[in-house]
C-alpha cells in the first residue's frame, strides 16, 4: 500500500526520447492520427512498451538519468480503453494513494 505520509517523494529524472517506433507493426498511432488532429486536447489511452535507449551519468551528483525509448505503442479503443484507463487508475492509486487527478482525467 502507498505511504500516505506528508513526506515529499523524490521523482527521479527520466528523459523522454523524441522518436516513436518507425514501423507500423510497433506504432499503432496511425489509427488515431485523424482524431489527434481534429481534437488535440482529447485524451487517448495507450498501452506502451518502453526501455532505456541510454543512461547519462551526471558527474556532479552521480545521478544516472535514463532516456526512455518507446518500443511499441497501441491506442486502446472502445471497451479496451475503459479497461486500460481503470488499470491505469488502479496502478496510480496503489502507488500513490491518490484516487483522482482531476486535471488529468477530464
Amino acid at each position: 500500500m502507498a505511504d500516505s505520509s506528508t513526506e515529499e517523494q523524490t521523482i527521479p529524472t527520466i528523459n523522454l526520447g523524441g522518436n516513436l517506433p518507425g514501423n507500423p507493426e510497433s506504432n499503432g498511432l496511425a489509427g488515431i492520427v485523424g482524431e489527434l488532429r481534429h481534437s488535440p486536447s482529447k485524451l487517448h489511452v495507450c498501452v506502451v512498451l518502453v526501455d532505456a535507449s541510454s543512461v547519462k551519468r551526471i558527474t556532479d551528483t552521480g545521478e544516472q538519468q535514463p532516456t526512455l525509448r518507446i518500443r511499441q505503442i497501441e491506442p486502446m479503443l472502445g471497451p479496451d480503453a475503459d479497461q486500460a484507463r481503470a488499470m491505469l487508475t488502479a496502478a496510480r492509486v496503489a502507488r500513490t494513494g491518490v484516487q483522482s487527478l482531476d486535471d488529468v482525467e477530464k
